[in-house]
């Protein structure tokens, strides 16, 4: 599902800085790149829309109610004045004239940095820079498209990301499985990304085998692989097809409930700062599958009230995600 608007040449290079109204959670926001979409292509009576790129910054304050909720909050580190800053990257599709928009700004909840509300609605991409909006059907009829990163995992180029602080001193067994496509020596477990193990030497980390699914799990001798970071060095490589499991105790681990404050504060800059990036009168936010399922998340744990006691979202839309929640708040990869 990956739609990276990659086509057109970029217009301008540039850092606009939109300073943000005092108090408000949403520190500034950075418009590194603009460029015409679909290489200056007129969506309807809308006409033509531009895609800026850039980083928000966020403060994000530990004793407030609405935050309390996110887990190891008060583990990570504080500025001078008490509060939590991080930072996420930021993709807006808006007209070019925001009188033609109409008014509602959709975020599209990423899924592994991707976006998710152009390939469901308008269709996938052409292969001309011209077609790189599908069909523009929301694009003819005046929404604005927001992406900002909740995923401090989506490390891959092009990745729509947040950056959140460490929780200092917690510890914790962490643990993901793979499959290696071919044999090498080296595996990278990218379930694991921003993990950081406690001792990358000890004897108590472990890295398990077994050949199909069912089959007895085959704990490999410690001394036969290396750990550096997420990434394994294993003795006569790995077996293709064959199921891995690694296993460590991890230290000062992301704070990633960050995730569903940094789409909070977003939101509500974009429908209550006048002088923001882009606004807008309403907003709406749709998840698929994974993302369908966090913005489920969402609700259930309040964030769709802002510090302030105000609503964010006026609509919000979980497609195609089965009727539960996550069990960790997708925190990685699900």
């Amino acid at each position: 599902m990956n739609r990276l608007l990659r086509h057109a040449a970029p217009l301008a290079l540039l850092v606009l800085i939109w300073p943000t109204l005092a108090g408000a959670e949403v520190s500034r926001v950075e418009i590194a790149s603009r460029r015409d979409v679909a290489g200056g292509r007129s969506f309807g009576s809308v006409g033509a829309y531009e895609r800026l790129t850039g980083k928000m910054y966020f403060l994000i304050d530990p004793a407030n109610k609405r935050n309390q909720v996110i887990a190891d909050l008060d583990k990570a580190p504080k500025n001078a004045a008490g509060k939590i800053e991080l930072s996420a990257d930021l993709v807006i599709l808006k007209p070019h004239d925001p009188s033609k928009g109409n008014g509602i700004a959709i975020f599209d909840i990423v899924n592994r940095g991707a976006g998710v509300v152009l390939p469901n609605f308008d269709g996938p991409p052409g292969k001309t820079p011209e077609s790189e909006a599908g069909d523009g059907f929301l694009l003819s009829r005046g929404y604005t498209i927001v992406q900002v990163g909740w995923e401090f995992d989506a490390r891959r180029e092009g990745a729509v990301k947040i950056d959140v602080p460490g929780a200092i001193g917690v510890t914790g067994i962490v643990r993901a499985t793979f499959i290696p496509d071919s044999r090498s020596d080296k595996a990278t477990v990218a379930d694991l990304v921003g993990y950081t193990p406690s001792d990358p030497v000890s004897a108590e980390n472990t890295l398990r085998v077994r050949e199909k699914l069912g089959a007895a799990w085959v704990t490999i001798p410690r001394a036969k692989w290396l750990l550096a970071g997420n990434t394994v060095t294993l003795e006569g490589g790995f077996e293709p097809g064959h199921t891995y499991e690694l296993a460590y105790l991890a230290v000062n681990p992301p704070v990633a409930g960050l995730g569903f404050a940094a789409l909070r504060d977003a939101a509500a800059w974009v429908k209550r700062v006048p002088d923001a990036a882009v606004s807008a009168k309403y907003t709406f936010a749709f998840g698929v599958s994974q993302t369908g399922r966090w913005l489920r998340e969402f609700l259930y744990e309040g964030f769709n009230t802002d510090e302030s006691n105000r609503q964010v979202f006026d609509a919000v839309w979980p497609h195609r995600a089965i009727p539960h929640r996550t069990p960790d708040g997708c925190s990685r990869p699900c």
